[in-house]
């Protein structure tokens, strides 16, 4: 009976134990035609997170990724990329000290090639956690989006053509 008690408490302390969730995440951007966006990867609930792989898809005739780097909450971490195929990320992360709390751990680099209107899943398709003792972590994902955003500078661009315009035609005018 002793035995059966001690399993189960065992057992309930395992439970505990694992329902901590660490929180991966990317969010909704948006970005200009032609221009360099930065995309955070997001993480909550960090606890001394020693090692992450995480894989990124995406649609590589709206997004080309350039570079990942780390970011604040992963300032003290070792990082490895691979942007090799077009459309995915491979990301490897380790940190000896451990990582806590929240925050972005790393953040992608991607040139926009789509056009006005585009868009691009962002889609964490995996996200291994392991802890300093390399015991994986529960991990949940949650994916975002990019939108290809009209350019801020198109409509200045038609404001000037407009005013050059305008003020031709009122010099045209005054000089009849």
């Amino acid at each position: 009976m002793r035995k059966i008690l001690c399993a189960l408490l065992l057992l309930s302390l395992i439970s505990v134990a694992s329902g901590a969730s660490l929180v991966v995440s990317i969010g909704d951007i948006q970005g200009s035609p032609g221009s360099t966006v930065q995309v955070p990867i997001m993480v909550e609930g960090a606890t001394d997170v020693g090692s992450m792989d995480i894989m990124l898809k995406y649609d590589a005739s709206v997004l080309k990724a350039v570079s990942v780097e780390t970011a604040d909450l992963g300032k003290n971490a070792i990082i490895e990329s691979n942007l090799a195929n077009p459309g995915q990320v491979n990301i490897a992360l380790v940190d000896a000290s451990g990582i806590n709390g929240e925050g972005e751990i790393a953040t992608i680099s991607f040139s926009v090639l789509g056009e006005t209107g585009a868009s691009s899943p962002l889609s964490l398709v995996e996200a291994s956690v392991f802890d300093l003792e390399l015991v994986e972590q529960q991990t949940t994902i949650s994916n975002g989006a990019f939108t290809v955003a009209g350019s801020k500078g198109a409509g200045y661009a038609f404001f000037l053509i407009t005013l050059v315009a305008a003020v031709l035609a009122a010099m045209v005018i005054r000089k009849k």
